[in-house]
């Protein structure tokens, strides 16, 4: 289901030879080459369920993988984005990649030959989105700009039944809430769980819905005076009501420590919650394996490491990995975004034993610049105009 051994970027143990020569530590790069003032760094990763490759999203704009093929690069600008925006994005039952963007969605044609702007959604400022692990259901969160009126931000809540051809909004809407993620259970479409701060003071919001967002009912929330902002890790993919929510604590919660984060878990839809680990840094990285049981969690700070639970989170192990900014299981496989910030390296690496070891899973400088359209234009052609650049920077 993910792409195999006969993918040479895939391949377990290939390290490539380059490596060492195209990459070098962005420490030691000119201040003027960050891209965006950022360390390039990969930053999440989804599989394509036709099951012919990956997407992952970077600082530096977005690597399409494909079977048998060169990685290519899209380049923010070809996409309809750019500064420091890290637009979320999902893919559909028929390989299209979609965008959230702050003035609506965009979609990458599963041929790689168009970028569209489809017209349900245009003008929206699209905060999150989600998919179903067949691509056939689509979620999509939009919050009105924020603004100094008195008028309330309000956000609302778009699906599609038919993988992104239609679009319907959800009779409910928050306001006041500052959206940070959204997600849908596997066992039951129809389940949502949804993460905000609050618009108008530093409260954090966790809201589930029963009923695809036509209803939404705010959880209990005992650890709220701990958190900083609170994000929506996972949903058991064998039982709607066990969520896993990434808390980040408040320095004063976390003896003064900056970005530190808590792990809750909770097995009956959110009335409930339990505490199953905390980290000293950013926990960026949380993975649920297809079995429910086996989990993993990780971040860029050498003090935590890969820590992977086998029980839900009941107890855990560390297993030695290098800095990590992103977690996905996929098929058979764990990958990982490698942290750029500890030191040359490839972006994306995968690991068919659980994360007891990874390998390279995508070497940034054998990209190629475009979509990879083969039957006509390709609509990011103009990104080899910009590929000397950021291949230098990488």
């Amino acid at each position: 289901r993910a792409p195999g051994a006969s993918n040479p970027l895939m391949a377990p143990g290939r390290f490539a030879a380059l490596l060492g020569l195209c990459l070098v530590a962005v420490v030691a790069a000119p201040r003027a080459a960050r891209g965006n003032g950022r360390f390039p760094n990969a930053q999440h990763v989804w599989r394509d369920p036709t099951g012919r490759g990956l997407v992952l999203r970077a600082t530096w704009g977005f690597a399409l993988l494909s079977e048998g093929q060169s990685p290519r690069w899209a380049c923010e600008d070809a996409l309809g984005y750019g500064g420091e925006y890290d637009p979320a994005f999902v893919i559909d039952r028929e390989g299209g990649v979609w965008l959230g963007l702050y003035d609506g969605l965009a979609r990458i044609a599963p041929d790689r030959c168009a970028v569209t702007r489809p017209p349900a959604l245009s003008g929206a400022n699209v905060v999150d989105l989600d998919a179903s692990p067949d691509g056939r259901v689509l979620v999509a969160v939009d919050s009105t700009p924020f603004t100094s009126s008195t008028q309330g931000l309000t956000a609302r809540l778009w699906r599609s039944e038919d993988g992104g051809a239609t679009w319907q909004r959800a009779p409910a809407t928050l306001t006041d809430a500052l959206v940070d993620t959204v997600e849908m259970a596997r066992t039951d479409v129809r389940r949502l769980y949804l993460s905000a701060r609050d618009a108008r003071s530093p409260a954090v919001q966790v809201f589930r819905s029963d009923d695809a967002g036509a209803r939404w009912t705010a959880l209990p929330m005992p650890w709220a005076s701990e958190a900083e902002s609170a994000w929506v890790a996972g949903v058991d993919p064998t039982d709607a009501d066990r969520m896993y929510l990434r808390v980040v604590l408040r320095p004063e919660a976390a003896g003064g420590a900056l970005d530190a984060t808590a792990l809750y878990r909770t097995d009956d839809a959110g009335r409930t919650w339990r505490r199953v680990l905390q980290t000293a840094g950013p926990m960026l990285g949380v993975a649920l394996h297809d079995d429910g049981r086996t989990l993993w969690a990780a971040g860029p700070d050498p003090r935590d490491g890969l820590q992977r639970s086998d029980d839900r989170g009941d107890r855990w192990q560390s297993v030695a990995a290098p800095p990590l900014r992103c977690l996905r299981w996929a098929g058979d496989a764990l990958y990982a975004c490698l942290d750029a910030a500890s030191g040359p390296g490839p972006a994306l690496a995968r690991s068919d034993n659980l994360g007891a070891r990874f390998d390279p899973g995508l070497d940034p400088c054998t990209m190629r610049p475009g979509l990879g359209c083969a039957s006509g234009d390709d609509p990011a052609a103009a990104c080899g105009a910009l590929f000397a650049s950021t291949r230098a920077l990488l």
